[in-house]
């Protein structure tokens, strides 16, 4: 299974597993051609700080009726579960969303380290969900410059003018897509503009990068 979460104003900050591509946390999209078959579908999960104005069933059909198949979680003062109540919020939003047919991959949490308040409630309460986020952690742009990719892709205007040098990329390509956060109009033509962007992210990946060698 191949990830892509929609975070943040850059459609970045998430890894798309398993080496279909890796976009940074500062925009920067960095890229590896994946070696699975072009017919493996790709996965997209919606960041839920995009649609933090629903809750619960509301929040889960919406993201399946856009299209998407999971949903990252903000778990932090003001997400969608708040850390102090972890245990009693987060596995009733998980099931509600499970039962949409959706998956939860992954979450998003204010956890830097060990010490970071409810930390060991928010593993364990992940754990008990059959999602190990244990060996996840927060990353930083710096960690991959040193890094060989087959190809940088930055996904929105400002990364691209912002985008650092990597010199261990054979390419740096930019992929130009509208901000969907910043769509206005009634709630449909919002939600039309994530499906727009939702389903170019997934052709030019599987196109681009999928269906051959970068």
């Amino acid at each position: 299974m191949k990830t892509v979460s929609l975070k943040g104003n850059s459609l970045s900050r998430r890894s798309l597993f398993r080496n279909a591509a890796l976009l940074s946390a500062a925009g920067a999209g960095a890229v590896r051609a994946a070696s699975e078959p072009a017919s493996s579908k790709l996965k997209v999960s919606i960041f839920s700080k995009h649609l933090q104005f629903l809750q619960g069933a509301e929040l889960a059909q919406t993201a399946a009726d856009i299209g998407f198949d999971g949903i990252d979680i903000t778990v932090r003062n003001g997400g969608h579960v708040d850390t102090a109540r972890v245990r009693q919020d987060l596995p009733p939003l998980v099931a509600v969303i499970r039962n949409h047919g959706l998956e939860v991959p992954m979450i998003t949490t204010d956890i830097v380290d060990a010490d970071t308040p409810h930390t060991a409630d928010i593993l364990k309460a992940m754990a008990e969900l059959g999602i190990d986020i244990s060996g996840q952690v927060s990353k930083t742009l710096e960690r991959y410059l040193g890094e060989p990719f087959d190809a940088v892709i930055t996904v929105c205007d400002d990364a691209n003018e912002a985008c650092p040098v990597f010199p261990g990329a054979a390419r740096r390509l930019h992929w130009s897509f509208p901000d969907p956060s910043r769509a206005t109009g009634s709630e449909e033509e919002q939600l039309a503009v994530y499906r727009w962007v939702r389903d170019a992210i997934r052709t030019r990946i599987e196109r681009e990068l999928l269906a051959a060698p970068v």
